[in-house]
């Protein structure tokens, strides 16, 4: 069995996009060109990521530690919902 940093999943999502338009020409049109398709394409890809958390609640924890603990958690949780948030825009 291989150690767990050894376990590499390649889960990514792929975005694909593609684009054209047909344009008027300006300058072109000395050389009977009217008109122009053009096309473009682009691809974007992100890993995807599992992320876990292990916060420890039991007696031996300080209180204050705790609540501390859990406002960081809050706060990276509102992050990285506000840029999963931002990529589906």
């Amino acid at each position: 069995m291989q150690p767990p940093s050894a376990w590499r999943l390649q889960a990514v999502n792929t975005v694909t996009v593609r684009a054209w338009a047909t344009v008027p020409t300006t300058f072109m049109r000395l050389a009977n060109f009217t008109n122009l398709t053009v096309t473009s394409s682009g691809e974007a890809t992100r890993r995807m990521v599992d992320l876990s958390l292990v916060l420890d609640v039991s007696s031996s924890t300080v209180k204050q530690h705790l609540h501390r603990a859990r406002a960081r958690l809050a706060d990276l949780l509102s992050e990285a919902t506000e840029e999963v948030a931002g990529d589906v825009d």
